[in-house]
Protein backbone atom coordinates (compact mmCIF):
# COMPACT_ATOMS: atom_id res chain seq x y z
CA UNK A 1 0.00 0.00 0.00
CA UNK A 2 2.85 1.96 0.84
CA UNK A 3 4.55 1.72 -2.54
CA UNK A 4 1.57 2.56 -4.67
CA UNK A 5 1.30 6.06 -2.78
CA UNK A 6 4.49 6.96 -3.20
CA UNK A 7 4.89 5.88 -6.44
CA UNK A 8 1.59 8.40 -7.03
CA UNK A 9 2.99 10.80 -5.31
CA UNK A 10 6.15 10.98 -7.51
CA UNK A 11 3.92 10.38 -10.93
CA UNK A 12 2.12 13.73 -9.56
CA UNK A 13 5.32 15.71 -9.07
CA UNK A 14 6.82 14.49 -12.26
CA UNK A 15 3.55 15.73 -14.28
CA UNK A 16 3.39 18.93 -12.66
CA UNK A 17 7.10 19.15 -13.45
CA UNK A 18 7.19 18.66 -17.18
CA UNK A 19 3.71 20.93 -17.40
CA UNK A 20 5.37 23.92 -15.75
CA UNK A 21 8.37 23.09 -18.32
CA UNK A 22 5.87 23.33 -21.52
CA UNK A 23 4.28 25.84 -19.65
CA UNK A 24 6.50 28.25 -19.10
CA UNK A 25 9.75 27.57 -21.36
CA UNK A 26 7.68 27.28 -24.59
CA UNK A 27 6.73 31.18 -23.78
CA UNK A 28 10.22 32.24 -24.70
CA UNK A 29 10.73 34.57 -27.39
CA UNK A 30 12.76 33.00 -29.84
CA UNK A 31 15.92 35.01 -31.13
CA UNK A 32 16.66 36.33 -34.90
CA UNK A 33 18.73 34.06 -36.57
CA UNK A 34 19.28 36.37 -39.22
CA UNK A 35 19.12 40.30 -38.85
CA UNK A 36 19.02 42.21 -42.48
CA UNK A 37 16.19 44.79 -43.19
CA UNK A 38 16.45 48.73 -44.55
CA UNK A 39 13.81 51.36 -42.66
CA UNK A 40 12.92 54.27 -44.56
CA UNK A 41 12.64 57.08 -42.24
CA UNK A 42 10.70 59.10 -44.99
CA UNK A 43 8.13 56.41 -44.61
CA UNK A 44 5.72 57.58 -41.73
CA UNK A 45 5.82 54.33 -39.63
CA UNK A 46 9.43 54.92 -38.93
CA UNK A 47 9.86 58.91 -39.43
CA UNK A 48 9.91 58.68 -35.61
CA UNK A 49 13.52 57.49 -35.77
CA UNK A 50 14.14 61.29 -37.56
CA UNK A 51 14.22 62.45 -33.64
CA UNK A 52 17.47 61.91 -31.77
CA UNK A 53 16.08 60.14 -28.14
CA UNK A 54 13.13 57.86 -29.90
CA UNK A 55 13.31 54.14 -30.66
CA UNK A 56 11.28 51.91 -32.29
CA UNK A 57 10.65 47.69 -32.75
CA UNK A 58 11.37 45.76 -35.92
CA UNK A 59 11.21 42.14 -36.55
CA UNK A 60 12.40 41.83 -32.74
CA UNK A 61 15.28 44.29 -33.09
CA UNK A 62 14.89 47.25 -30.68
CA UNK A 63 16.03 50.47 -33.21
CA UNK A 64 17.15 53.51 -31.32
CA UNK A 65 17.78 57.08 -32.76
CA UNK A 66 20.54 57.80 -29.46
CA UNK A 67 21.19 61.14 -30.82
CA UNK A 68 21.73 63.16 -34.53
CA UNK A 69 24.43 60.99 -35.82
CA UNK A 70 23.82 57.49 -33.94
CA UNK A 71 22.00 54.40 -34.52
CA UNK A 72 21.95 51.56 -32.12
CA UNK A 73 20.29 48.31 -33.04
CA UNK A 74 19.76 45.29 -30.40
CA UNK A 75 17.84 42.42 -29.56
CA UNK A 76 14.11 43.35 -28.37
CA UNK A 77 14.87 41.04 -25.47
CA UNK A 78 16.39 40.77 -21.94
CA UNK A 79 19.25 37.84 -21.48
CA UNK A 80 17.94 37.21 -18.23
CA UNK A 81 14.25 36.79 -18.30
CA UNK A 82 13.27 37.10 -21.57
CA UNK A 83 10.86 40.51 -21.06
CA UNK A 84 11.16 43.39 -23.72
CA UNK A 85 13.67 46.02 -23.28
CA UNK A 86 13.26 49.59 -23.84
CA UNK A 87 15.22 52.57 -24.68
CA UNK A 88 14.64 55.31 -21.33
CA UNK A 89 16.57 58.60 -23.24
CA UNK A 90 16.29 60.35 -19.60
CA UNK A 91 18.40 58.19 -18.03
CA UNK A 92 20.27 57.09 -21.10
CA UNK A 93 19.75 52.83 -20.98
CA UNK A 94 17.84 50.39 -22.56
CA UNK A 95 15.67 48.44 -19.34
CA UNK A 96 14.15 46.00 -19.17
CA UNK A 97 10.97 45.58 -18.25
CA UNK A 98 10.76 41.98 -16.01
CA UNK A 99 14.11 42.55 -13.95
CA UNK A 100 14.96 45.84 -14.39
CA UNK A 101 18.47 44.94 -15.87
CA UNK A 102 19.64 48.21 -17.53
CA UNK A 103 21.90 48.25 -20.70
CA UNK A 104 24.36 50.88 -21.88
CA UNK A 105 23.52 52.09 -25.72
CA UNK A 106 26.01 49.05 -27.21
CA UNK A 107 24.26 46.41 -24.85
CA UNK A 108 26.39 45.92 -22.46
CA UNK A 109 24.96 45.34 -19.04
CA UNK A 110 25.40 48.39 -16.93
CA UNK A 111 23.97 46.84 -13.66
CA UNK A 112 21.34 44.39 -12.61
CA UNK A 113 21.10 40.33 -12.81
CA UNK A 114 21.45 40.02 -16.78
CA UNK A 115 24.17 37.30 -17.63
CA UNK A 116 25.56 38.93 -20.74
CA UNK A 117 24.92 41.41 -23.41
CA UNK A 118 22.26 42.06 -25.90
CA UNK A 119 23.33 41.37 -28.99
CA UNK A 120 23.87 44.16 -31.41
CA UNK A 121 23.60 44.24 -34.81
CA UNK A 122 25.48 46.98 -37.52
CA UNK A 123 23.30 50.43 -38.50
CA UNK A 124 23.95 52.23 -41.80
CA UNK A 125 22.19 55.32 -42.91
CA UNK A 126 22.48 56.24 -46.44
CA UNK A 127 20.19 59.18 -46.80
CA UNK A 128 17.17 58.06 -45.56
CA UNK A 129 17.35 54.55 -45.45
CA UNK A 130 18.70 52.84 -42.37
CA UNK A 131 20.22 49.46 -42.71
CA UNK A 132 20.10 46.95 -40.45
CA UNK A 133 22.46 43.25 -40.60
CA UNK A 134 25.05 41.25 -38.51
Amino acid sequence: MKTKGIFQTFAIILLAGFSCTILFDGCKKEKNTAVNFTLDLSNSNYSSLNTPGTYLYYDNVLVIRYNTSTFAALEEYCTKDNYTVAYNPTIGFIVCSGCGSRYNIDGTVAFGGAPKPLTKYKTNLSGSLLTVSQ
